[in-house]
């Protein structure tokens, strides 16, 4: 959840040092992205991997007022399962970092970090 905060300080240091007011929605756009959907997605990814290993019995929790989201099983899971589980996101979002970067090279500084 650190990793999403950074990137959405990242963006709105970006605007702060290059006001670029004929883009102000794109940069608000990419908080909202960074700080609201991609933590939910990188959640989604988790369920996932828990499905892969065949969890079936699990949920999802969060808060805004704390600012977290979770994914946690009723089901106890050996350890091979939950290091595939917890690693599941990496690869997929890898991928997708390289499959986006080349379509949208003005986003390439949200993945600097």
């Amino acid at each position: 959840m650190l990793l999403f905060g950074a990137v959405g300080a990242l963006t709105l240091f970006r605007f702060v040092l290059q006001p670029d007011f004929e883009n102000l929605l794109i940069h608000l756009g990419l908080l909202a992205i960074s700080t609201v959907i991609l933590p939910f997605f990188h959640e989604l990814l988790h369920i996932t991997g828990l499905i892969f290993v065949g969890v079936r019995s699990f949920y999802l929790r969060s808060s805004v007022k704390w600012c977290y989201v979770y994914v946690s099983s009723e089901e106890k899971i050996s350890g091979m399962q939950y290091t595939l589980t917890s690693l599941f996101p990496f690869p997929i979002m890898t991928i997708a970092l390289f499959i986006l970067t080349p379509i949208f090279p003005d986003l390439l500084f949200l993945f600097a970090t």
